[in-house]
């Protein structure tokens, strides 16, 4: 049944607003099933329900049931099984390369009319030669939306099963009359194999500089562009020399052609960065990536023709990571960062992606066969590997929110897909019920946006004394940290989550404070409204100052906009500086409360943290973090776990020089283990 849907009506166009989800169509089966059990009961009076109420009832009780089965077994099977299957049955119609050479498959596409069975063959060649015997063009496209349907194709004489979007890719790439030579990760790369793709993957960079071209495959077209018989792309050609009317006449197309999947992928940044020459191509239709970009450019300078940002932003930092010289370092992490908005339908794709950029060598920040392993075993070796080579605790602070379900520390990077795309994409993870939109953070070595990079309030709860960590033997979801407990959480309050009950939720946190105070130079009261604006503004409120401030915030609709975090770093820093140059309190206030709570230790100290802090949660003071970090209590045999950095009252700047008090064992620090 699901092929059959996705046969005849699924996203023939590939566009991201157009998916779905496999649990979408059992669900209509399900609504269905009752509707027809139901209307009987209209039609044959009440007894019919003698005998319908126990069927309805026992589909009833099933529904939670169900809801299980629909996460632990459909989308398992759907995901993992299915797709196995496919890549058993191809494996066939591939023999062995040798890595030492680095040897690649090249696709030989045999000539054809559009009608005819598509025919091709493999060939090896070896990319450690100086000139391949043969110019090769590459395919960068997205693998599509489809779970379960395959469309068969003649392989080395053998019957080969290939997804849809790559099927109308080569029915549209075939030449009539002579063969063409391309080279697709799909097929020429035994995905059946995981061993090979490890290695495989490591040569893409090699591959995509040595193709000749880069084909980027948009997908089979839209109505519109297929009714303009290519007079839409002879306006985006001749975009600097277009009239004005020419160009209004191309939005709605241009707006279809930025909807394509593709533009949301992982792999097309270093797809696109590392090619010699790339083109783009929808259906029949081809254009230079650089007369593409040129004619985006003139549409996005006047705002109401609403170019897509993030293709936008796509466009210009691929031209930024092309026209980087040769000994432009990159790190891993960088990349990662700036690209982590992209959707990968392997989550480990969404660090093994960008490898190919490198100029550094990476066999400490990668495990050997990568894919052999678990994604959240790559993500902790990774984030292992960052604090261990810089020292700073930076990774462990952006993992507050978005870790890895066995490795509190770590980084799931999979969960750092922008919303829009991930909610769209058939082939991402299911995160409706885990993820939890982290809070801005106090500090996370201005890797990205946080309230001490924006503000200029700079923490030194460890004066910037390296983290001491270790990892080898012991299991790949431990770290070991070095620090010292500095107290303990008595109680917490509310969490803040809705500016529509600013006034609210202070007030309750005021009154677990010990307030509301009448005089307004109470030492408590200014420790209190300190804690708030987590030490990063200086000034006196008023007494009304939380109605107030819940009037301003609603009026700047935060609530729809400003809460949700920006993708792009340097927007959102540019925006950040921006409110606070208009309500410097009541900014600073929402960025450093909104999603966190307000808390009392057992030594009387305020402090703010996130979702996680509860009663008995530990306060601690680690080298390589310049804010305190909440942890949970240890017990015998079951180590701690991130819970979240946090702001308290007293311990955001060690008064002493640390370095010499931990010489002379003034401050004793322990060593141990979190996962």
């Amino acid at each position: 049944m699901v092929f059959i849907y996705e046969r005849i009506a699924l996203n023939k166009q590939e566009r991201v607003g157009n998916a779905y989800t496999v649990s979408k169509i059992l669900d209509y089966i399900w609504n269905w099933v009752f509707f027809i059990l139901i209307c009987p009961t209209f039609i044959c009076g009440t007894r019919f329900i003698i005998w319908i109420a126990p069927i309805t009832l026992t589909l009833g009780l099933w529904l939670p049931v169900w809801q299980f089965l629909r996460k632990t077994l459909w989308y398992p099977l759907f995901r993992d099984l299915v797709p196995a299957c496919y890549f058993s049955w191809n494996s066939r119609v591939y023999s062995d390369l040798r890595q030492s050479s680095q040897q690649v498959r090249i696709l030989k596409l045999h000539p054809g009319l559009w009608s005819t069975k598509i025919k091709a063959e493999l060939i090896t060649a070896d990319l450690n030669t100086s000139t391949l015997e043969q110019n090769y063009e590459a395919l960068s496209y997205s693998w599509g939306g489809h779970w379960m349907l395959r469309r068969s194709v003649t392989l080395n004489g053998c019957s080969y099963l290939v997804a849809d979007t790559v099927f109308n890719a080569l029915k549209e790439l075939r030449l009539p009359n002579k063969e063409r030579w391309l080279w697709i990760d799909a097929i020429c790369i035994d995905q059946g194999n995981l061993e090979e793709r490890g290695w495989q993957v490591a040569l893409m960079d090699s591959i995509y500089r040595k193709a000749e071209k880069v084909i980027v495959w948009l997908g089979k077209g839209s109505p519109q562009l297929d009714r303009s018989h290519g007079a839409v792309f002879r306006v985006i050609r001749n975009a600097d020399k277009a009239l004005p009317i020419e160009i209004d006449s191309i939005r709605d197309p241009i707006e279809e052609m930025m909807r394509a999947r593709w533009w949301s992928r992982v792999w097309i940044v270093q797809e696109v960065a590392l090619a010699a020459s790339v083109v783009v191509r929808s259906g029949p239709n081809e254009v230079r990536w650089d007369t593409l970009t040129a004619c985006l450019e003139r549409l996005a300078s006047k705002p109401e023709q609403g170019v897509d940002k993030k293709v936008l932003s796509f466009v210009s930092t691929i031209a930024e990571l092309k026209s980087s010289n040769s000994d432009h370092a990159r790190s891993l992490l960088d990349l990662a960062l700036r690209f982590r908005d992209r959707v990968a339908g392997n989550p480990r794709d969404k660090l093994l992606g960008y490898l190919g950029l490198l100029q550094q060598p990476t066999e400490s920040l990668i495990l050997e066969n990568p894919y052999r392993k678990s994604a959240g075993e790559l993500f902790a070796h990774f984030a292992a590997s960052c604090i261990t080579s810089s020292g700073s605790l930076a990774m462990v602070a952006i993992a507050e929110g978005l870790a890895v379900q066995k490795a509190s520390w770590a980084v799931d990077w999979a969960m750092m897909t922008s919303p829009d795309w991930r909610d769209n994409d058939p082939l991402a993870e299911d995160y409706s019920s885990s993820y939890n939109e982290p809070p801005t953070a106090l500090w996370n070595g201005d890797l990205l946006p946080s309230v001490s990079e924006s503000t200029g309030r700079r923490y030194s709860a460890t004066q910037s004394l390296p983290a001491v960590s270790m990892q080898k033997g012991l299991s790949w979801n431990s770290l070991y940290l070095t620090g010292w407990r500095t107290d303990t959480v008595k109680s917490c309050c509310d969490f803040f989550s809705d500016v529509k009950n600013t006034a609210k939720t202070i007030r309750s946190w005021e009154k677990l404070a010990g307030g509301p105070w009448k005089n307004e130079a109470d030492l408590r009261r200014v420790r209190f409204f300190k804690t708030l604006v987590a030490d990063a503004w200086s000034g006196i409120l008023p007494q009304d100052w939380p109605e107030r401030c819940q009037e301003r915030l609603q009026q700047k609709s935060l609530t729809s906009n400003d809460v949700q975090p920006e993708r792009d770093i340097e927007a959102q820093r540019n925006s950040f500086r921006h409110d606070l140059s208009l309500s410097t309190s009541e900014q600073v206030f929402h960025a450093s409360c909104l999603r966190r709570r307000f808390f009392i230790t057992q030594r009387g100290r305020f402090g703010l943290s996130g979702r996680g802090v509860s009663e008995k949660s530990e306060v601690w003071a680690l080298l390589g973090a310049q804010v305190p970090f909440i942890l949970s209590p240890s017990s015998a045999g079951k180590p701690s776990k991130f819970l979240g950095q946090a702001y308290v009252d007293g311990l955001m700047d060690y008064k002493g020089d640390l370095q010499e008090d931990l010489r002379t064992h003034k401050v004793t620090t322990c060593g141990f283990w979190i996962r």
